[in-house]
C-alpha cells in the first residue's frame, strides 16, 4: 500500500523593507514558513561580487563552447584528422545536461556555495586540459569537465532570484547577458581572429 502523508502548507511573510531575511519555523505541523523579503541589496558588497563572479562565469561558459565549436575543422586539422571531432561539441551538451541536473536538486539540499566554487575549479582544470591537447580525444575529455562546470556557471537563472525581491528579478537576469555578449555574440569572428592572428592559434 502506498503510504499517505498529510498535505504541507506553505505559508509566506512578508518582511517590511529594512529587515534580513531570516529563516523561520512554524510551531504548527506541516506548515513550511518562508518569508519574503523587500529589501534590495545591491549596494552591498557581497551582492556586487556575487553579481560580478556570476556574470564571469557566464561569459566563460559561452567561450568555453562557442569559440572550439566554431572552429573544429581547423582543431581537427591542427591535431586530428579524427573521425570523432563532433564529440568534442557533443560531450559538453551531453555533460551539461547531466549536471544541470545534478547541481540542481542537490544544491537545493547542501547549498549552493561549494558546487559553484567546485564548479568553477572543475571547468578551471577542463581548460588547462583543453589548451594543451594533443589530440581529440584529449579535448574531447576537456569537454567533459567543461561541461560539468557549465552545468552550474549557467545556473544564474535560480541563483539571482533568490537574492532580489520578485519585481526586480526580470531586470537583475537579463543584465547578465551583457557579461555574455561579446563571447556569445561575436565568439566565432574572436575565434578566428585568434587563429589567424596569434602565434597560440586556436588555443
Amino acid at each position: 500500500m502506498d503510504e499517505k502523508h498529510e498535505p504541507v502548507t506553505v505559508e509566506y511573510r512578508p518582511t517590511d523593507t529594512t529587515s534580513e531575511i531570516q529563516p523561520t519555523q512554524s510551531n504548527e505541523p506541516g506548515i513550511d514558513v518562508v518569508v519574503v523579503s523587500h529589501k534590495r541589496p545591491y549596494g552591498t558588497v557581497n551582492f556586487i561580487g556575487t553579481y560580478i563572479a556570476v556574470g564571469l562565469g557566464a561569459c566563460s561558459v559561452y567561450g568555453a563552447f562557442v569559440l572550439p565549436a566554431t572552429s573544429l575543422s581547423y582543431i581537427n586539422t591542427a591535431i586530428g584528422p579524427a573521425a570523432n571531432v563532433n564529440w568534442v561539441v557533443l560531450a559538453w551538451t551531453l555533460c551539461l545536461a547531466v549536471g544541470c541536473t545534478l547541481v540542481g536538486r542537490l544544491s537545493d539540499i547542501f547549498g549552493r556555495r561549494w558546487f559553484f566554487i567546485g564548479a568553477s575549479l572543475i571547468a578551471t582544470i577542463g581548460t588547462i586540459v583543453g589548451a594543451t591537447a594533443d589530440n581529440v580525444n584529449q579535448l574531447i575529455g576537456a569537454n567533459v569537465l567543461l561541461g560539468l562546470g557549465a552545468a552550474a556557471q549557467l545556473s544564474f537563472n535560480y541563483i539571482l532570484p533568490e537574492l532580489v525581491p520578485m519585481k526586480d528579478r526580470f531586470y537583475v537576469i537579463s543584465l547578465v547577458f551583457i557579461f555574455a555578449v561579446p563571447l556569445s555574440g561575436f565568439g566565432p569572428v574572436i575565434g578566428r581572429l585568434l587563429i589567424v592572428h596569434t602565434t597560440a592559434g586556436w588555443r
